[in-house]
């Protein structure tokens, strides 16, 4: 029979080279890589090519461009995410969109650019009739209430709402017809008609509140 030989191993040695390394360093390296990385993305110039909207169906697209033409002068990858973060916004206070997704990603096709981008809107449009049904009881009186919603209409964010309200002393009724400006959402055309039937007096009230500029028969809010 042969003889196995073993020889122990020397321990490894545990004092090397000084490589002049804090240990505090090591601790601070991954938000050292992190921060390098944002760098890189802010300093690198991309160009957005394409934004699209997906999903649309009575909304008409002119309307949206407002909306989402400051996506394309983005110059770099963090500043076209902050851009498309406030289309989004700026698409959800339009009031006709239940959900709106946002998607970046490069651009394809014969005419993409090496640094190009693409921006995808993916929007869920609200139903085309709300309504809503309340009931309201105080000094010694009762009310009902029906409201009636038609939100984007003709497809500019335009909004009819009809209510009716049923009182024991009182029933009325409002109609009201709301229409943005494109691109400018806090100017506004606000039409209203609001009769009441009084039952102790036995008459009539009209009334239509419409605040007119010098030039216009609709109400304009200031930007």
């Amino acid at each position: 029979m042969g003889t196995v030989h073993a020889k122990s191993l020397d321990p490894l040695p545990m004092h090397g080279r000084d490589l002049s390394v804090n240990p505090e360093d090591l601790i601070q390296l991954p938000e050292q890589e992190q921060e390098s990385k944002q760098e890189i993305l802010e300093n690198k110039d991309v160009v957005v090519q394409h934004v699209n909207i997906q999903g649309l169906g009575r909304t008409k697209e002119d309307l949206l461009g407002y909306e989402i033409s400051d996506v394309f002068q983005a110059k770099n990858l963090i500043e076209v995410m902050k851009r498309a973060h406030t289309a989004r916004q700026k698409l959800l206070r339009l009031g006709i969109f239940k959900e709106v997704e946002v998607l970046i990603d490069t651009s394809e096709g014969a005419d993409a650019l090496p640094n190009g981008l693409d921006v995808t809107f993916e929007v869920t449009e609200i139903k085309r009739l709300t309504g809503s049904y309340n009931t309201m009881v105080g000094n010694n009186e009762g009310s009902m209430v029906l409201g009636l919603k038609l939100p984007n209409v003709f497809g500019r964010a335009e909004k009819l709402t009809f209510q009716f309200s049923y009182g024991t002393k009182e029933t009325s009724y409002g109609l009201s017809f709301f229409k943005p400006q494109p691109g400018y959402f806090e100017r506004k055309y606000d039409y209203r008609a609001e009769p009441s039937f009084t039952r102790v007096r036995i008459c009539q009230i009209f009334d239509i509140t419409c605040n007119c500029g010098s030039s216009s028969n609709a109400s304009q809010s200031p930007p």
